[in-house]
């Protein structure tokens, strides 16, 4: 029986211009990736989130380009709470780290999200 787990990373972007979320999707992608040893035939889905002023570009087409062409890929809009930041969670059968914000490092299992999804 396969296990369901899920990774939660966030990361922001300076401007809305489709070269810098792809870019920064993209960093974060990999970053998670490195820091939980997957290929992209581990994971199940991904769920990309997006505050409401992000519009120009679907953050999924950053996972398209780095080769995830047989992971379901969503795309959503947050509610538009000041401050926060654009997310990406995935469903995949592995154990999992949490990798947070502009830094792209693993977070410390310390720190608690602001979230509860």
């Amino acid at each position: 029986m396969s296990v369901v787990r899920g990774i939660r990373g966030a990361i922001t972007v300076e401007r809305d211009e489709p070269d810098l979320l792809l870019d920064a999707t993209e960093r974060l992608l990999r970053a998670i990736v490195a820091s939980n040893g997957f290929d992209p035939d581990d994971v199940a889905s991904a769920l990309f989130t997006l505050t409401p002023d992000l519009r120009s570009q679907f953050p999924a087409a950053a996972a398209r380009r780095m080769g995830w062409t047989l992971v379901p890929l969503l795309n959503f809009t947050e509610i538009g709470v000041p401050g926060d930041a654009s997310a990406l969670a995935t469903r995949s059968r592995f154990a999992i780290r949490r990798v947070s914000r502009a830094t792209s490092r693993p977070a410390s299992s310390s720190v608690k999200s602001r979230r509860t999804s």
